[in-house]
């Protein structure tokens, strides 16, 4: 079993990251009429820790043990139940019920006796709180139901937990509330806190694989891990040893064969007993995959695994391997390993685990992986097939497992042959997960140290800098690599090479289309496999993104998307996460939140950096006050200047759309120092927004030297984007009428597809330049315009703006301390004197319940108050309204 720091470290850890789930049980329990909830979810999930958070000021709270050995006896989960009470005459009942064994009464004449009894003893607000209510005897349990939908007139709430849906029938109709399991962004956070955030990242991967979303199994793992395992890569024995369950100590014999291994060829398996077979995948106990077969849940595998004696563990292994021999010689070898431990299976294993990445079989390649390590002293021979298997992980977007197995490539190799491609990985695999790109690591040095040697690893390294939008570098490499290049045969033009692909993105973020228009000439504008490979179209997409040719670039990346068979996962993440960039820069907020939605589903986590922007971009779009930006670059952007200044661009619009001026100049000028490395104004597009947040801060000054340095940047790339941000410009600097002018040139730009979140922008800025010369009627015309556009784009914030641009004149003064309010803070206060609760006000403004209770909170601090009744009643008294009240468009 884990150790009690790990369940502390555990209960902590998971309760932060339930506090929706625990909010949402402390609001049914402060309700004020009687209920009772029924808190579902599998073993492990985390259910005991939530009932453990409940702790509701003013209510007594009775938490009943239950216990799994007493549940033939009946009553005794009533008894314990009964017990939980202070009070003598209902704990007299525990008593009372034991002694009456064998003379038991009807479920009915003992639920209407705690009943009496609870309505005797007054009705003093509490909670009853039962975990493991399946353990309880089928008296007792009936007796539950029964009292659940009584509880009238006893001010006792009730919350009792079970491990399965299935098993919650057994309490009848009684509200039910899922836990599911941890997803794999919680099982990671809890997984680096148990760990004590020591662990790199494949060990948490491995962590939170063979937890797959068990609270307890992580804490279990984690207490397992030694420190060499934690910190020096030390191999690891999969599966992990399990505590096994009571319930698992008598298992059917094929889920006892199915946990010998993660795989099993379903051909091998089905011959052994196919009824069976067919009776566990129709139950979701077992999964078939692509001509396998494995336990859908990795706990259960390990608790049956490990609660057989050794003896018929091995008789399993011996079976399976006879029965694998005909089918995958892979599995064959991880059952003879059990007996065979010679450098030459190790090395076999390492081979398998290679083939079984490259086929997208990460976790039963990692199982091989660790036990070829775990077999004595690594030798050489291991080196090619580690290699092959970092690779391999390393394009199926597991770049944790890839720099793990390079190391130890790295470390098995006794002479320097591999040591180049090894540094290359590692360089890869450390910036797809972090971002990050020392220039003085060994490894970034031997690749540039070996460029007369190698111009394919210069170039590779060329991409990674013209990701991070470093130009300069990259084409520094590009010309290395080049100079050194074999010369390319006179032949009929083929596939561009990787060099030739690396050029045109590099030539693309400095605004020059030939080399895309080059290829897009080659292919027949056809962007679909077939005719182009799908590197060709990945990074073709991505040139045509910045040259502002947005309906290509869609058509590449989506061809991408859709090529069959299907890209390396590794390009298909890069694809979406492109293609979502793409639609964000176009305002579409609805294609781009699907966008991240259907990546999150397609991995089950968000870990790459790429993905952790875009998230960030979303949670601020729907004005999320609890995004931590600061650690988002302390992640992944303080060395990548491309992630930090989009970071900032998304803080600054998200501000802007706010009415925040003040925050949205001071996030945007930290995009405008980093957007001047860059020499495509298009990379960022922070420049009007900047202009427009100086001007609205009346620093008209600065307003005119970012639209100046705007113009001289943009000079050279004459784009229908440069041209409609120039002139929306021009019409945010014009003075008085002349400005309405120049806004209708801004809008006859903004009529590409493309630009119309522009367009929607261009009104709004119309209209709050009508409202402000007095023309009232036209300012709601355009004001409309703008809302429907950005209705149509799914722009939340902006729509917020639409209909909260103008303060409306209060007829009395404002209350003193409102005028210490920000605008976003008078609008809630208006919305709770008008008897909107939190829920109505977060739809009315757009934003997230959360966001709706911080401000809340915020106001509730400055005017010295704890409720919204005081807040209503000292306004009243003051006989004071809000200076800003919210319109609709």
């Amino acid at each position: 079993m884990f150790h009690v720091e790990h369940f502390d470290r555990l209960e902590h850890t998971v309760t932060t990251i339930r506090r929706a789930e625990l909010d949402r049980l402390a609001a049914i329990v402060a309700e004020p009429h009687e209920h009772a909830l029924l808190l579902t979810g599998e073993p492990g999930s985390g259910k005991s820790t939530l009932l453990n958070g409940i702790h509701p000021d003013g209510y007594a709270v009775h938490r009943a043990r239950v216990s799994a050995s007493e549940r033939d006896i009946p009553y005794s989960g009533l008894s314990a139940i009964a017990a939980s009470f202070d009070d003598p005459a209902v704990a007299n009942l525990s008593a009372t019920l034991l002694a009456r064994t064998g003379t038991a009464p009807a479920p009915s004449v003992a639920a209407a006796a705690f009943l009496t009894l609870l309505r005797a003893a007054g009705s003093s607000p509490g909670v009853l709180i039962i975990d493991d209510a399946d353990l309880m005897d089928p008296e007792s349990r009936a007796v539950l139901s029964m009292i659940a939908g009584r509880l009238g007139g006893t001010g006792l709430h009730l919350v009792a937990a079970m491990s399965s849906e299935q098993r919650a029938d057994l309490l009848g109709a009684i509200p039910r509330f899922r836990l599911e399991s941890l997803d794999a962004d919680q099982s990671m956070h809890v997984a680096s806190a148990l760990t004590d955030h020591r662990a790199d990242r494949a060990v948490r991967n491995i962590i939170v694989g063979a937890a797959r979303g068990n609270a307890r199994a992580l804490a279990e793992i984690a207490s397992r891990l030694s420190e060499e395992q934690l910190v020096r890569a030390a191999p690891i024995e999969l599966p992990f040893r399990l505590s096994p369950a009571s319930a698992e100590t008598d298992v059917e014999p094929l889920i006892a064969t199915l946990s010998s291994a993660h795989l099993h060829s379903a051909a091998a398996i089905g011959a052994e007993d196919p009824d069976a077979l067919e009776r566990l995948l129709s139950d979701g106990v077992v999964t078939r995959e692509r001509g396998y077969v494995h336990l859908t849940d990795p706990v259960l595998r390990s608790r049956v695994y490990w609660s057989m004696p050794l003896d018929r563990r091995r008789l399993l292994h011996e079976q399976a391997e006879l029965a694998e021999r005909d089918h995958d010689a892979g599995l064959a070898c991880w059952h003879a390993s059990l007996r065979d431990q010679s450098s030459t299976a190790a090395t076999t294993l390492a081979a398998a685990a290679a083939r079984f990445a490259h086929a997208g079989h990460t976790w039963q390649a990692v199982e091989l992986a660790e036990r070829a390590l775990a077999h004595g002293q690594p030798t050489g021979t291991l080196a090619a097939p580690l290699l092959d298997l970092a690779s391999a992980c390393f394009l199926h977007g597991e770049p944790a497992y890839a720099e793990r197995y390079a190391r130890w490539s790295r470390r098995t190799s006794p002479g320097h042959e591999t040591h180049a491609p090894v540094s290359l990985i590692r360089v890869l695999s450390t910036f797809v997960a972090t971002r990050r790109l020392s220039l003085d690591t060994p490894d970034y040095a031997m690749l540039v140290a070996r460029g007369n040697e190698d111009a394919p690893q210069l170039t590779q390294l060329a991409a990674v800098h013209a990701e991070r939008w470093e130009h300069a570098e990259a084409s520094r490499l590009l010309d290395r690599a080049a100079a050194v290049r074999a010369p390319a045969p006179v032949e009929a033009p083929g596939p561009a090479n990787l060099h030739d692909l690396v050029r045109m993105q590099v030539a693309a973020l400095a605004g020059d289309a030939a080399p895309a228009k080059a290829l897009i000439a080659r292919i027949g504008g056809r962007h679909r496999p077939g005719t182009a490979s799908t590197i060709e179209l990945l990074m073709l997409g991505r040139s045509l993104t910045f040259l502002d040719r947005n309906h290509d670039a869609r058509q590449a990346l989506r061809a991408v998307l859709s090529a069959e068979p299907a890209p390396a996962p590794l390009l298909e993440e890069y694809a979406r996460a492109y293609l979502t960039e793409l639609e964000i820069r176009a305002g579409r907020q609805l294609e781009a939140t699907a966008l991240i939605e259907r990546n999150r589903h397609a991995r089950g986590r968000a870990d790459h950096p790429l993905e952790q922007m875009l998230l960030a971009w979303r949670r601020l779009a729907l004005g999320d006050v609890d995004l931590d930006i600061a650690e988002l670059h302390r992640q992944f952007a303080f060395d990548d200047p491309a992630i930090a200044a989009r970071l900032a661009v998304y803080q600054g619009q998200a501000a802007l759309a706010e009415g925040r001026f003040d925050d949205a100049v001071a996030v945007l000028k930290t995009a405008a120092a980093a957007g001047a490395a860059f020499p495509n104004p298009s990379l960022l597009r922070y420049d009007v927004d900047l202009v427009e947040a100086y001007a609205a801060t009346g620093r008209h000054e600065e307003a005119l030297a970012q639209a100046r340095d705007f113009a001289r940047r943009a000079e050279p790339f004459a784009t229908p984007w440069t041209r409609q941000a120039g002139a929306r410009i021009a019409a945010l600097l014009a003075p008085g009428e002349e400005s309405l002018i120049a806004f209708d040139r801004a809008l006859r730009l903004a009529t590409p597809p493309d630009l119309m979140f522009e367009r929607a922008r261009t009104f709004m800025s119309w209209a709050e330049r009508l409202a402000g010369l007095g023309r009232a009627s036209e300012a709601d015309e355009h004001r409309r315009a703008a809302r429907a556009v950005f209705t149509q784009l799914g722009t939340v914030q902006w729509i917020t703006r639409t209909e909260h641009a103008r303060p409306v004149a209060s007829s009395r003064p404002a209350h003193p301390v409102l005028s210490t309010l920000s605008d976003d803070e008078r609008r809630v206060v208006d919305l709770v004197r008008q008897g909107l609760r939190n829920k109505e006000i977060a739809a009315m403004l757009y934003v997230s319940l959360r966001t709706v209770e911080v401000r809340l909170t915020r106001i509730y601090q400055r005017l010295g108050i704890g409720s919204r009744a005081q807040l209503i009643s000292a306004l009243a008294e003051a006989g004071a309204e809000p200076a800003v009240l919210p319109r609709s468009g």
